[in-house]
């Protein structure tokens, strides 16, 4: 359980406590201000006390009640805002005193490790220590696995500090948040700013007594192979200790470095004297290390491409990222561009690890790749497989631009051919998630407007004539086949080739796509006939392509019309419809420029089924529509379905009257109406049966009115999900009042009671006229 080791027993600590209470039940502001006055006048060694429990309090950890890191508006509540973010920023108080306990005696404080990573977990659990846990698992009793890390108080405050927003309590609240503009993300941006500077300064250097001992952060961990955490120093400490226990925590064996041995240190306590060859000692860039590691473990590890393909029973489900949490994962790629290309100049000859002498070239010298791209790729995976088909892709896309473009953050221009290097060790991701994101967009519906920006902002980003010759070039040297296969054997061979270089992304085993090959070229061939058959549907969703002068009242009937189409699902407006043909046409033309061996389809020669449509109108295009079976469509067909041009034969047997609410109903009212239907059935059912079977002209009247008695089918499936027994259920008649909430009988109904009131009202004017008082 979170919290200090330490416990107070003093009326000075009581005093303290009562204070501390005090505080945490005022407004915001003056919260901040009394603890800000608290945490200057109180004592370090009782200050051990409250200290877990406000971190805990401010983030939320065990209410799901955080301060208001989503919610304050810095626009309206504008002291709030500056007194918190002064609190915590980096040289708050709060980060003050954290600093203030690791300097002087560095009291320990737990925290669960069931709220690691789900793949940190699973190591620990197998008897493996990510390095970033080294010295931080305590073993009370042998062969018990910990319940919890001993960690000072900066490492407690940014576990917290990036747990909040992956905390599963908070879950609902993070959905809620639209907006990238919260206290959160600005705090975060000030973090990154103060600990990972682009300026080339130096982060202020602890002072902190030699007989201190700290854990150490390795970063000789981040110079393994494509950066993964969990990799470990052969000078790692033993955890077992006890000849007769099990062999719990042992730490992993060090692969082998892809950097210069001058660059492969250990980031050791801030008290640690050791020369390193940079002109500083590794205690200036402690604090730095320390807080992009965290960042890193717990932004990007959630998810693990080795242990989602082998340890079924330990990650019982994929980690799905939220909105928000995809925003603060851009923020940092984009400032880490920016960092490591600050020690870029007009005259390099390279991109990504160029050393600079300051107290942070040992960290600059990992570069981009070796320090996240392993759990860069994992995520972004994973993401790219399980994220909605909607217009909320959108953030997880640039997000992944952001990554692949370093490009963009730096402050000089340099020649393309600079980042040959960043591409060579990155290729999967301009290659194999490429591949995947295709695959994607041929399941969605491109004549929606957002989807085809999307799309116009992926190929705009790819498809270059400099991306592509870099990707040719780290392509052929990443083939695991002879060096001296050229283009024309990539193109045409149908094998697919493993990596060399860049194998230690993918899992055991995995085979590699190459971009420029039949299979992907036969990809992207229906991409582009999908992207045709949008265009053809944007033109028919075009307004200006109909009679836009419509009056007011038709406006307002068009709102209550029935419409299957799903334009509007997205809230699209005219203005975005009609730019959807250009986004299309760019798109096509950069694919077809960039894949050069892929001919560009027509409206001439395209498959009929997919451009060939009737005349039809928007609000009713059903009769048009052909039923069939998804397994007996062609590839062509099943493009045309995924552009709602086509539609499978659905056939419902469940109860009728519960049906999926449609589109020209109001779903509230639906629910609202079942509800009252119910209660009239359960309470007069006798009364309704009578009713409806008898011969006279009320019955006659009863049996246009009540729904008719009907015979529907109750799934049921066993638990292993391998069988389906189908009863029975006889509904006899009944009321059913879901014919109310059609929004065109409403709107018939409204207009209805408009008139009679305006007719009512100039009868009413004629009365008085003609028999005045």
């Amino acid at each position: 359980m979170a919290g200090s080791i330490i416990t107070g027993n003093t009326q000075s600590y009581q005093l303290l406590l009562t204070n501390f209470q005090t505080a945490l039940t005022n407004p915001l502001n003056d919260r901040c201000l009394f603890l800000t006055q608290l945490l200057q006048d109180t004592p370090l060694k009782e200050l051990q006390y409250v200290f877990p429990t406000l971190v805990e309090n401010i983030f939320g950890f065990r209410t799901g009640i955080d301060w208001g890191l989503l919610t304050l508006e810095k626009d309206i509540q504008v002291k709030e805002f500056d007194s918190f973010r002064k609190l915590l920023g980096p040289d708050g108080p709060i980060l003050k005193i954290a600093n203030k306990f690791t300097e002087e005696f560095s009291p320990k404080f737990e925290f669960p490790i069931a709220c690691l990573p789900i793949p940190s977990q699973t190591m620990l659990q197998e008897g493996k220590v990510p390095a970033l846990y080294v010295n931080k698992l305590q073993i009370l009793n042998p062969g018990m696995f910990p319940s919890t890390l001993q960690l000072n108080a900066f490492e407690l405050y940014f576990f917290h500090f990036t747990y909040f927003i992956v905390n599963p309590t908070l879950k609902n609240s993070l959905s809620n948040v639209n907006q990238q503009d919260t206290l959160y993300a600005h705090i975060l941006e000030d973090y990154l700013s103060s600990f990972l500077p682009t300026e080339n300064r130096a982060v202020p250097l602890f002072q902190t007594p030699s007989n201190i001992q700290h854990s150490p952060i390795l970063t000789s961990s981040l110079s393994s192979n494509y950066g993964s955490t969990h990799s470990s120093s052969d000078h790692l400490p033993n955890l077992n200790t006890s000849p007769g226990r099990p062999d719990f925590l042992s730490p992993l064996k060090q692969k082998p470095s892809l950097l210069k041995k001058g660059t492969v240190l250990m980031v050791a306590s801030p008290s640690s004297n050791s020369s390193y060859g940079f002109g500083t000692s590794p205690a200036e860039s402690w604090k730095s290390e320390t807080f992009i590691l965290i960042l890193k473990e717990m932004y990007l590890n959630q998810n693990s491409l080795d242990h989602q393909k082998t340890s079924y029973v330990l990650i019982p489900k994929t980690f799905i990222p939220s909105h928000y949490h995809i925003w603060m994962v851009r923020i940092m790629v984009k400032h880490l561009h920016f960092f490591f290309n600050s020690t870029l100049s007009s005259n390099q000859s390279t991109g990504h690890g160029q050393i600079m002498i300051d107290s942070l070239g040992r960290l600059k010298s990992l570069g981009m790749t070796q320090l996240i791209q392993k759990e860069m790729y994992c995520f972004l995976k994973s993401v790219f497989d399980h994220w909605p088909l909607d217009a909320s892709f959108r953030v997880p896309l640039e997000t992944y631009l952001s990554y692949i473009q370093p490009w963009r953050y730096i402050q000089c221009d340099l020649d393309p051919s600079v980042w040959q290097k960043f591409m060579t060790e990155n290729l999967l991701f301009y290659t194999t998630i490429f591949q995947q994101i295709v695959r994607r967009f041929l399941r969605m519906d491109l004549s929606c407007p957002k989807n085809a920006y999307m799309l116009f902002r992926l190929t705009k980003v790819i498809c270059t004539s400099e991306l592509r010759d870099m990707i040719i070039q780290a392509e052929r040297g990443s083939i695991s086949k002879s060096s001296n296969l050229g283009l024309s054997y990539i193109q045409h061979s149908p094998e697919k080739f493993s990596f060399r270089k860049n194998s230690q992304l993918e899992i055991t085993g995995s085979s590699y796509l190459p971009l420029f090959s039949e299979p992907v070229f036969m990809l992207v061939t229906h991409l582009l006939t999908a992207i045709t058959a949008a265009r053809e549907k944007a033109s028919l969703q075009n307004p200006s392509s109909g009679n836009t002068s419509r009056g007011f009242l038709a406006k307002v009937c068009s709102f209550f019309e029935t419409s299957d189409d799903g334009i509007n699902s997205d809230d699209n407006s005219p203005s975005d419809i009609r730019k959807v043909a250009s986004y299309l046409e760019t798109s096509s033309k950069q694919l077809c420029n960039f894949f050069r061996e892929v001919s560009p389809p027509t409206l001439n020669n395209a498959p009929s089924s997919i451009i060939n449509y009737p005349n039809i109108s928007l609000n009713n295009n059903q009769s048009e529509v052909n039923n069939t079976k998804f397994h007996d469509l062609t590839v062509a067909e099943r493009i045309q379905l995924l552009n709602k041009k086509k539609r499978p034969e659905v056939s419902y047997h469940g109860n009728p009257d519960l049906q999926p609410v449609r589109t020209y109903e109001i779903g509230y009212l639906v629910r609202l109406l079942n509800d009252i239907s119910q209660q009239l059935n359960e309470k007069y059912t006798v009364e309704i049966q009578q009713l409806y079977f008898r011969n006279s002209l009320l019955g006659k009247i009863s049996r246009r009115i009540l729904s008719k008695p009907t015979t529907c089918y109750d799934v049921n499936k066993s638990k292993d999900m391998q069988s389906v027994s189908w009863n029975s259920v006889h509904l006899p008649p009944r009321i059913n009042l879901r014919v109310l909430a059609n929004r065109q009988l409403l709107c018939y109904f409204i207009v209805y009671i408009l008139c009679f009131y305006n007719k009512s009202y100039y009868i009413h004017l004629e009365f008085v006229e003609h028999f005045p008082h």
